[in-house]
């Protein structure tokens, strides 16, 4: 059975922000191995997750409370 109490979890950025002003495109990169998730900021590691309990189904890109355009999704196997 699941842990509710740690589904949503609060972790800070590992390095001072990547992103690029507002008005400029960033680029994030989103590896997902068996039940590790790392994310990537315009080349920086910013966060990492280990003991994932899905690591099949649905993608969800999503914005914090303001308007957002996405392009040039890819997705690709790990080598």
């Amino acid at each position: 059975m699941q842990n509710v109490e740690k589904r949503f979890v609060g972790i800070t950025k590992k390095q001072q922000s990547s992103e690029k002003p507002a008005g400029q495109w960033n680029t994030y990169e989103i590896r997902c191995d068996k039940d590790s998730i790392s994310c990537y900021v315009n080349g920086v590691l910013q966060n990492e997750g280990t003991a994932a309990t899905l690591n099949t189904g649905w993608i969800c890109l999503q914005s914090e409370g303001g308007p957002i355009e996405f392009r040039n999704i890819y997705i690709e196997p790990l080598n």
